[in-house]
């Protein structure tokens, strides 16, 4: 194919909004490819193959002629590639406007594919050739097995991991629910940024590649810290600086949850293009235990003092506060628990709504997101409601000792069991750090783990296998 026809391609129906444009210079590439319309964060590199085939370097999709289109179709669904333009940001390769896919939740539930439950067996039976007693690394194992139907294969890998850490602040905190204020998410949003956070300092060991994101800080210029919008090292994805309080209204729009969620998708769209095989969820944002506590109250119908922990270590009088106020902003949002993406809007944080759509993300695109602490899954917990479908991409790493964390885990694992996968935490060590330091605690048990897998069988050591037990 001749690049030119390709980029003066006349029978788009979008060419118009192009005149004035030099089609020398002009790249079609985020007509037909939903990973390019992420301008910078895409990680391809255009380029023609002899036979004519569209492609980019490190992608996992090939574009060939008008399939290409039928794969963004799949993909992203009911594509509406006019719902909204956006400037790409300074310094991309494409400096012209990009039309950016805007789905529903329904298309993308519609477009998610099933758990490969053949592959799964397959790892299954992988497992039982290994030298070893049958299943005795337990959950371990299943976990395994879940990663092979995740990526439709039984040669699991996990070498390239990331931990995206989610940055927001919580209007709610003004009701004084927390010890501290939007100055230390700003503070450890920074530590994030220079490598020299918590989960950072445990990821490094880990060979976690660490990805922060200002989900919707509030202005640092506010702040009694010096800063500037865009802290180096920290990804800009800001839907609006913070929330409003939820004890006095809504959180947000659903409009800006819908946002959201769809820029954690977006977030999984460049991570697989960058190659990363498995995705761990984070947070930062002061009074995130609030916001997730009032949305568990809500949609179980449990009362304040029964779902509400200490946070960060509050007092029993900052406890008590909090329960008041966790009332009455469930009292006051008033959100129809059969409308989760109401109960988001009403008494989420921007923090949650993103790993939202990472979770949704996760399975659109067959890479597994493991889930944090209790505002992580409470997240996990939203995305199995706004998408069924996305459970089986979903891996639980550890159970939190806040309150309601063991309550939102079953019915996590209730509605993973539906889709045809054990949702079971491996580690329960009281942890409740946050940044995602327990979701990459997974990481290095599984690494173990798929050093056994792939280690020596019954075949190679000349002894007779282990017979499986049918039950």
């Amino acid at each position: 194919m001749n690049p030119s026809s390709f980029f003066q391609n006349r029978s788009c129906d979008h060419f118009p909004c192009h005149e004035g444009v030099n089609p020398d210079e002009f790249n079609c590439l985020f007509c037909y490819c939903p990973l390019y319309a992420l301008g910078p964060d895409c990680g391809g590199d255009f380029r023609y193959t002899d036979s004519g085939t569209k492609d980019c370097t490190g992608c996992s999709l090939l574009h060939e002629g008008d399939a290409g289109v039928e794969i963004v179709k799949r993909k992203f669904g009911a594509l509406r590639a006019l719902a909204s333009v956006e400037q790409v940001e300074q310094g991309s390769r494409n400096p012209f406007p990009v039309l950016v896919p805007s789905v529903s939740l329904e298309d993308l539930a519609d477009s998610i594919e099933p758990f490969d439950a053949a592959a799964c067996q397959r790892a299954r039976d992988k497992w039982n050739a290994v030298a070893k007693p049958i299943g005795s690394l337990g959950a371990l194992e299943t976990a395994v097995e879940q990663l092979a139907g995740i990526a439709g294969t039984e040669d699991v890998a996990i070498d390239k991991r990331a931990l995206v850490v989610l940055c927001a602040d919580n209007g709610v905190v003004a009701q004084g629910v927390s010890q501290c204020g939007p100055e230390v998410t700003h503070a450890v949003a920074t530590a994030l940024g220079e490598g020299a956070s918590s989960a950072c300092a445990m990821a490094h060991t880990m060979n976690v590649d660490v990805v922060p994101v200002d989900m919707g800080m509030v202005d640092p210029a506010s702040l009694p810290v010096s800063g500037s919008h865009s802290i180096p090292g920290v990804l800009d994805r800001c839907i609006a600086r913070g929330t409003s309080d939820i004890s006095q209204g809504p959180a947000m729009t659903r409009e800006q949850a819908e946002r959201a969620i769809q820029t954690g998708i977006d977030l999984v769209v460049s991570l697989k293009a960058s190659g990363y095989q498995i995705i761990a969820t984070g947070e930062m944002g002061i009074g995130n235990t609030t916001t997730a506590s009032s949305i568990v109250s809500c949609l179980f119908g449990k009362p304040a003092a029964e779902v509400v922990g200490r946070g960060a270590g509050l007092s029993d009088a900052g406890l008590a506060t909090k329960i008041r106020i966790v009332n009455q902003a469930v009292k006051v949002n008033a959100c129809d628990p059969g409308d989760p993406l109401g109960v988001l809007a009403g008494l989420g944080g921007f923090d949650i709504a993103g790993m939202v759509g990472l979770f949704i993300g996760g399975a659109l695109y067959r890479v597994p997101v493991v889930v944090d602490g209790f505002i992580s899954a409470v997240a996990a917990y939203l995305a199995t409601l706004l998408c069924p479908s996305c459970a089986w991409a979903i891996v639980g790493s550890h159970i939190s000792s806040e309150p309601a964390a063991e309550l939102v885990i079953s019915a996590l694992a209730d509605n993973c069991d539906r889709v045809g996968v054990s949702f079971k935490p491996v580690i329960d060590a009281g942890m409740h750090l946050g940044e995602g330091t327990g979701a990459i605690c997974l990481i290095p048990l599984l690494d173990a783990a798929l050093a056994l897998y792939n280690g020596t069988t019954f075949d190679q050591e000349g002894i007779e296998a282990y017979e499986v037990d049918p039950t």
